[in-house]
């Protein structure tokens, strides 16, 4: 009788332990044997899988919130390691993965390891094509996206505008080098910074970008951040307040698709440097500046349409200073076209702008001259040479193609269409050998110190009725 008591209970325990033990004799997802990863503590929320490497061979892989290790669920998270430039994490060690799905599992969604930060998340992945966040990628506690994509210049497709990205400030250089993003919908409801954010996306062609409008002129920086987008040819931003923005340089250079932009976006109250803000942007015909709020200080707006070489007409309102426009246009390579300014033009408005303003609200830009030039025997040498007006002191260089002989191109600035002389004076002389002696300019006898360095060239420049510009010379 006591043997089968002793039996009875060492059944009960035997299987009791069983039962308490799924740990040592319960199932593993089978996913997870293409992954490396870690079970650990998150110290403030439990203990999660860690995705640290996917070691398998497929290239489109999918992730769920929550797996099973040794008949145990956990959730799931992306590891992220701190290194000196870049953080390596679970994704962007593998370079092979092409295509990215996210999914729930019983409502548990997949997160980063740091709550806070997706930085570097797929940094460097050359070969993502895709990535499907849906609903099951928790962003909620996110303040940083620092290169979360940069560098994944086949990135086709992704679907950032279901991310929860109210807590996210910085989005520096989010999406740059994405070469073949074609279009793309974010929501910055708490930007402070935008810096470089689609710089390089060669294939952008069009972006919306949603603010709430609340966040008070928290973004403070914003320049470079479509710079390099060739192919950008609409931007739709509503709700983000740029009134705490200093800088907006670089902005849209070398945007050359873009033929058109709504300033009424900008808000430039605080605004210190819009230096090359359109730089390359030979799409622009039309940019209207009379919406903008300007503020106070006088931005430095240096070379701001700089080689807008179509660029015909701006509009501006009263609001608009001589000083913001004493570097604006002046320094703009509008080539061969006439640009028209339209608004309230006062005759102080017009001596700071360009002292090309005579008669009339229009000026030409620059033309393209060529001149035979002979140096007795020596090379020509690019930068060699410059062209000076009779009535203005500035010098345009010119520059030596190889393939024309003994000829130069300058570019010659044209006040008015008709009759102009320029003239031609070497930059630099020969001083025996291979160097080369400095022609400086003297500003109180308005000449260089070169001897024989001048050359007069009168030209006939005609304007089309198209607006554009032929030299008879």
């Amino acid at each position: 009788m006591i043997k089968k008591i002793i039996s009875a209970v060492f059944m009960i325990v035997v299987s009791g332990a069983l039962m308490l033990s799924p740990a040592f004799a319960g199932e593993t997802d089978a996913w997870l044997s293409d992954w490396d990863y870690a079970i650990d503590d998150l110290n403030y929320d439990g203990k999660f899988i860690y995705l640290k490497e996917y070691k398998g061979t497929e290239t489109d892989i999918s992730i769920g919130g929550k797996a099973t290790v040794d008949g145990v669920d956990y959730p799931v998270c992306i590891e992220m390691e701190s290194t000196s430039s870049h953080y390596k994490t679970g994704l962007n060690r593998n370079k092979n993965l092409r295509q990215i799905t996210f999914y729930s599992v019983g409502g548990t969604p997949v997160r980063p390891e740091l709550n806070w930060r997706t930085k570097d998340l797929f940094y460097g992945m050359e070969n993502l094509e895709g990535i499907n966040f849906g609903d099951d990628f928790k962003t909620d506690g996110v303040t940083e996206a620092i290169s979360m994509f940069e560098g994944c210049k086949n990135l086709k497709y992704v679907d950032v505008e279901n991310l929860d990205l109210g807590k996210c400030s910085n989005f520096k250089q989010m999406f740059e080098g994405c070469e073949s993003l074609n279009r793309v919908t974010v929501n910055l409801n708490n930007a402070s910074n935008t810096r470089d954010m689609f710089k390089n996306c060669k294939g952008l062609t069009e972006v919306t970008i949603n603010g709430s409008g609340s966040n008070n002129g928290k973004l403070t920086y914003a320049d470079s951040m479509f710079s390099g987008c060739t192919s950008l040819e609409e931007v739709n931003i509503t709700g983000l307040d740029f009134s705490g923005v200093k800088d907006f340089s670089y902005m849209f250079s070398n945007c050359r698709g873009l033929k058109n932009i709504n300033m009424g976006m900008f808000n430039m109250s605080s605004a210190t440097k819009l230096n090359n803000m359109f730089l390359y942007c030979d799409g622009l015909k039309e940019i209207d500046l009379s919406p903008i709020e300007w503020g106070s200080a006088t931005p430095s707006a240096t070379e701001m349409f700089f080689r807008a070489d179509n660029l015909e007409k701006v509009k501006i309102s009263d609001s608009f200073k001589p000083s913001y426009g004493s570097r604006m246009f002046y320094v703009a390579e509008y080539k061969g076209k006439l640009l028209t300014i339209e608004g309230t033009l006062s005759q102080e408005f017009k001596n700071a702008v360009f002292p090309s303003f005579k008669d009339s609200n229009r000026f030409i830009g620059y033309v393209t001259l060529r001149s035979k030039i002979e140096l007795e025997g020596q090379d020509l040498e690019d930068g060699m040479f410059g062209i000076k007006l009779d009535d203005d002191k500035e010098v345009i260089y010119g520059i030596y193609n190889s393939e024309n002989g003994d000829t130069v191109d300058v570019l010659a600035k044209v006040y008015q269409p008709g009759s102009n002389t320029f003239t031609i004076k070497e930059m630099v002389e020969p001083s025996g050998g291979d160097n080369y002696v400095s022609c400086l300019y003297i500003e109180d006898v308005d000449e260089y110190d070169c001897e024989d360095s001048e050359r007069s060239k009168t030209v006939n420049v005609i304007l089309n009725t198209d607006g554009s510009l032929s030299v008879e010379e």
